[in-house]
């Protein structure tokens, strides 16, 4: 079977993960829809909680995530976290890097401040 890379793991989430494994000094631990940002990041991974999105940020302050991924391309993996994509993010969540080019899905990398 011959799939496009695009078709099961998207480009930008590659990207994503490099850019925060030259931007990152420590280990982190990357909440993310997929694993893909992590193991592109040389991090830890854990999956975003199919659950309402202050539950999903508790349970990231609670793991001491450093890095949330939101990927647009994996909304409909978690439809509870981010109901159509639509989420006022808090402050405590920096937004430190972000891919919108038109010929891919949209990608952010939020930072938390622990």
């Amino acid at each position: 079977m011959n799939l496009k890379i695009s078709e099961k793991h998207p480009f930008e989430e590659k990207q994503a993960g490099l850019w925060i494994k030259n931007q990152s000094i420590s280990p982190s631990l990357i909440m993310a829809q997929s694993p893909i940002v992590a193991f592109y990041a040389g991090a830890d991974h854990i999956f975003v909680p199919n659950e309402e999105f202050p539950k999903v940020l508790e349970y990231a302050k609670r793991k001491k995530v450093n890095y949330l991924v939101v990927s647009e391309y994996r909304l409909k993996d978690t439809p509870k976290a981010f109901p159509e994509g639509e989420i006022n993010f808090p402050s405590e969540l920096k937004l430190i890097y972000k891919d919108e080019r038109i010929f891919t899905s949209k990608i952010f990398v939020y930072q938390l401040e622990n």
